[in-house]
């Protein structure tokens, strides 16, 4: 017997075609396109510790893992603030740059937490409080990773923490040596600029766009260029500076320039610590006076 044909109808040749066309059309758009990001309950909490004419931050991510950037002077006691929070361990330790303002709680923080990474970038300070510092790192064995532009400190997920500067190559001036930390956590961008000058605003080349800024340098006119702020265009930005002191941080212009960006300004020696909240789409900020 032959075997019957079966001839499409006329045109329906063509509509399967284009129906093929479609569907992949249709999965390739569904691939391309992202997803929006949804408020979690899960929140990233980062306090901005006031700690006079210093610097230093406790964050805690979204899974419960903590990090703290920097631990001020030793006599500001960043490792007594820090029972507050009621840490049993911190994850990450971020020692920017080899600065008593920055590095000189340091020590005190490692014998009275434990600590499960430093990073710090290649520099070096030959004052006491520095080298008691290495030699405790050393003492206590922890490791430490060299803090430099493409140092992933941590990701899962839709958070992700890392380091953005220095350059491999390094820079003469110690400030310039900072390690300059960024936190994404789905659609919210943080920047933590230790004391990192317009040298280094210039020549990162990573997206520096960001919700928040901790200010750099204390609010110098050494930082804060006015093309780096136009990169950044930051909505909220907090100055760690001490009250009265002998630097005249932060510089008047510098605070113009960001007021006048329309970014909303916090500072430590007028509200004392400062809590951002995160959940991913919105932040919330709060001050202690």
């Amino acid at each position: 017997m032959r075997a019957k044909k079966f001839r499409m109808k006329k045109g329906g040749a063509v509509s399967a075609i284009m129906l093929l066309l479609l569907l992949a059309i249709a999965m390739i758009d569904g691939c391309v396109q992202k997803q929006k990001f949804e408020p979690k309950a899960e929140k990233l909490n980062i306090y901005c510790l006031d700690v006079g004419q210093g610097d230093s931050t406790y964050i805690l991510f979204p899974d419960g893992k903590s990090m703290l950037i920097d631990a001020a002077e030793e006599d500001s006691n960043v490792y007594r603030l820090l029972e507050e929070y009621e840490p049993e361990y911190i994850d990450y330790f971020v020692i920017t740059h080899p600065h008593s303002d920055h590095a000189g709680g340091a020590k005190d923080v490692i014998e009275n937490y434990e600590i499960g990474q430093i990073f710090m970038p290649d520099a070096a300070n030959t004052a006491s409080f520095f080298e008691e510092l290495l030699t405790v790192i050393e003492s206590e064995e922890i490791p430490v990773t060299q803090a430099k532009t493409g140092t992933l400190i941590y990701e899962s997920d839709d958070f992700k923490a890392e380091i953005i500067s220095p350059r491999e190559e390094g820079y003469n001036d110690l400030n310039n040596m900072s390690a300059v930390v960024k936190i994404t956590y789905g659609n919210n961008k943080f920047l933590f600029m230790g004391d990192a000058e317009k040298a280094v605003e210039e020549d990162i080349t990573s997206d520096v766009s960001a919700d928040f800024i901790r200010v750099g340098h204390h609010g110098s006119n050494t930082s804060s260029s006015k093309g780096f702020l136009n990169r950044v265009k930051p909505k909220y930005a907090v100055i760690s500076v001490g009250e009265f002191n002998n630097y005249n941080h932060p510089d008047g212009e510098i605070v113009k320039r960001y007021k006048k960006m329309g970014t909303e300004i916090y500072r430590t020696d007028e509200m004392g610590t400062i809590s951002v909240v995160s959940d991913g789409v919105d932040i919330e900020i709060k001050t202690q006076r």
